[in-house]
């Protein structure tokens, strides 16, 4: 078709994504960053604070200075935890400490592509990816053990995956106690192999091709990760895989209350024993803060720096009067001249989403979906962190009309949107174009504060659920803080 993707390609320009600006700005002072008699993450930082690229602070010096102590091997621990309040310098701080690796950068490869990875190196992903990662790692593993029926003490069949692939019954008689013996570590051997735990499996596999591991937002709510984490760190720190980890909330705090919580509890207590746990808790007042911290996301300064710093795609965040027909005016732009289709679009483990409206040009694809469709209540339809990982690596842009202001009874949907907002910031590629019934603020202002009434508005929601726990209240606040830095980017907030 001619003219197919020219409308899309105006629209999008290319350099750095605002979010990516520190490590876009950090490349530059490599070069002092090497004659420095600092550890090579606190030289950097030094070297940015004499720029006036970023403003000094106490705590992300001191933070620095921890990752230094791993970078250099000077720290008996395995690694850092950094955690603190939204928007204080964390994933900075580990980019920094990521780029000073002499390591090779890897993918974490499995199955029959497991001896791709020859010299080990660093890999860094957004928790939710890692994790999502993991699952369906477990899921191959469990695919490729031999499957059999057992028969339960009710004399009931079921099918079972793993186990030898032949019962003593049926071997053969051994003509030879020696050679019985071999056939019998051999067996042994087989079964061990067979029989080994899926989570230490898919974690000796990272360990054999990572040696430093970095995991930006650490957050847990999921019982199925829940109850994995602290075999898979307990395998990969005993593989001395190096870990470093950020979260807004402190180690205690996460999967707070959560289903089967005390089987939690171990990995909390082996992260505290196995890294090192650093606070950011930076020095000033910010908005939409717990600790009254300062979020570097909501300053001037930080809106100065994306002056003439521009996305792959324009990212958007339409509120107010008219955010429907600014957002329908921006799909028109990235649209035109194109055919705008409807389709089923893939997520992950084979599923599918409900049809969307997708537009497909040279210079990528755009897709629009309404709130209620891809982070909504209806049964059935909930996507996971997973999911939205997959949307975002499938988009050059995600359109979502109509997002709500979340109350009480919204409260799965306001996650299932986090979700969704992490997925594409982390991914740095593909823009996130909203139109909202309020401010990144108000929109979730009362999953925040949690108000005494609400109207269930017949979606059958109990008054006595239990208010958020303090690992949800600064997720929503990290959502907003997202929100107004890609919409201040896009200078359409």
């Amino acid at each position: 078709m001619a003219g197919t993707g020219v409308a899309l390609a105006a629209w999008m320009v290319r350099a750095v994504p605002p979010h990516r600006v520190g490590a876009w700005l950090g490349r530059r002072c490599a070069s002092a960053v090497a004659t420095s008699v600092n550890g090579p993450v606190l030289c950097e930082y030094n070297t940015l604070v004499k720029s006036k690229v970023i403003q000094d602070d106490d705590a992300q010096r001191r933070a620095a200075a921890k990752l230094d102590g791993v970078l250099t091997q000077q720290s008996h621990q395995r690694g850092c935890y950094l955690h603190g309040s939204v928007g204080g310098g964390k994933t900075m701080l580990m980019d920094m400490f990521y780029r000073n690796l002499e390591l090779p950068e890897v993918a974490w490869v499995s199955g029959a592509n497991a001896d791709v990875e020859k010299q080990r190196g660093k890999f860094r992903t957004h928790f939710h990816s890692f994790m999502s990662d993991v699952h369906i790692r477990l899921h191959e593993f469990h695919l490729s053990r031999p499957r059999r029926i057992a028969i339960t003490p009710e004399g009931l069949r079921i099918h079972r995956h793993g186990g030898p692939a032949h019962g003593p019954s049926t071997m053969e008689p051994l003509e030879s106690r020696e050679h019985e013996q071999e056939e019998e570590v051999k067996v042994a051997e087989e079964e061990e192999e067979i029989y080994k735990h899926p989570v230490d499996a898919a974690a000796e596999v990272l360990a054999s091709q990572v040696v430093v591991l970095c995991l930006d937002e650490v957050q847990v709510h999921d019982v199925a990760d829940a109850l994995i984490l602290n075999r898979l760190f307990d395998t990969l720190w005993k593989h001395d895989v190096k870990t470093i980890f950020t979260s807004n909330v402190a180690p205690g705090a996460l999967y707070e209350k959560g289903l089967s919580y005390r089987y939690f509890l171990p990995f909390v207590a082996n992260l505290h024993e196995t890294c090192e746990i650093v606070e950011v808790a930076t020095s000033a007042g910010g908005l939409c803060n717990d600790d009254a911290n300062l979020d570097y996301r909501r300053t001037e300064e930080a809106a100065g720096r994306l002056d003439g710093v521009i996305s792959t795609y324009a990212s958007a965040y339409y509120y107010g009067t008219n955010a429907s027909e600014r957002l329908n005016a921006a799909w028109n732009e990235a649209t035109a001249s194109l055919d705008v289709i409807e389709e089923r679009t893939a997520v992950s483990f084979g599923r599918a989403l409900r049809a969307s409206q997708v537009a497909r040009g040279k210079s990528g694809a755009v897709t629009r979906f309404h709130f209620d469709d891809i982070c909504g209540w209806r049964k059935g339809d909930a996507l996971s962190a997973a999911d939205y990982v997959v949307l975002a690596k499938s988009y050059n842009a995600i359109f979502v009309e109509e997002c709500p202001i979340f109350r009480k009874i919204d409260r799965e949907a306001a996650a299932r949107f986090v979700r969704l907002v992490d997925a594409i910031y982390d991914g740095g590629s593909t823009a996130l174009v909203v139109s909202a019934h309020g401010s990144p603020d108000a929109i979730f202002q009362q999953v925040v504060e949690w108000p005494a009434d609400d109207d269930d508005d017949g979606r059958g929601r109990d008054d006595d659920d239990p208010p958020p726990t303090q690992e949800e209240r600064t997720s929503y606040r990290r959502a907003a803080s997202r929100l107004v830095e890609l919409g201040r980017g896009s200078k359409v907030l």
